[in-house]
């Protein structure tokens, strides 16, 4: 069965309390909290029907003046990682990590590389998450970018393949 159509909508904060000098060692610090909103069609697969609530720490360090790494851990205090074509219901907590490496290319295209996982006590939830993704964003102005992305994963909660494609805005 093939499934399209529009999933569930994040809505994300993130708050940069500490930034990276050029000179310094220390990296920059930030918090991030995601609200994930019920807007699929869980009828359809499209989503959990459920709100999820999510808080991360992002590490990150410019290697050169333009490739830049990022490590990052958070808590899905109630929800799954696994809305969308899976739409696990069960609730608990799940703890996430990740890291990255982007590349900018030209002044309005970066790539990159990630891998990211998850795991829970509740094997309900699913029995893990580990997945790559190798994508990118091009700039189509200075406060909007496309988004695109093609991830692959291994264990239960993760997707064989797919494509990802979104917009980014700063406020």
């Amino acid at each position: 069965r093939r499934v399209f159509g529009i999933g569930d909508t994040n809505v994300s904060l993130k708050y940069n309390f500490l930034v990276e000098r050029e000179t310094s060692r220390r990296p920059a610090l930030a918090l991030a909290f995601n609200l994930e909103l019920p807007t699929g069609d869980h009828s359809r697969q499209l989503g959990s029907g459920l709100a999820d609530f999510y808080i991360n720490g992002i590490l990150q360090k410019s290697l050169t003046r333009k490739t830049t790494a990022r490590l990052n851990g958070g808590i899905l205090f109630s929800g799954n990682q696994t809305t969308g074509a899976v739409g696990i219901r069960t609730r608990g907590t799940v703890f996430t990590g990740g890291g990255s490496l982007v590349r900018t290319f030209t002044s309005h295209l970066d790539l990159g590389v990630e891998v990211v996982g998850a795991f829970t006590k509740n094997f309900d939830l699913g029995r893990g998450q580990l997945q790559m993704q190798v994508g990118g964003n091009y700039s189509l102005r200075e406060n909007l970018t496309f988004d695109f992305g093609i991830v692959a994963g291994k264990l239960a909660a993760s997707p064989r393949v797919g494509l990802q494609l979104g917009m980014s805005m700063d406020w």
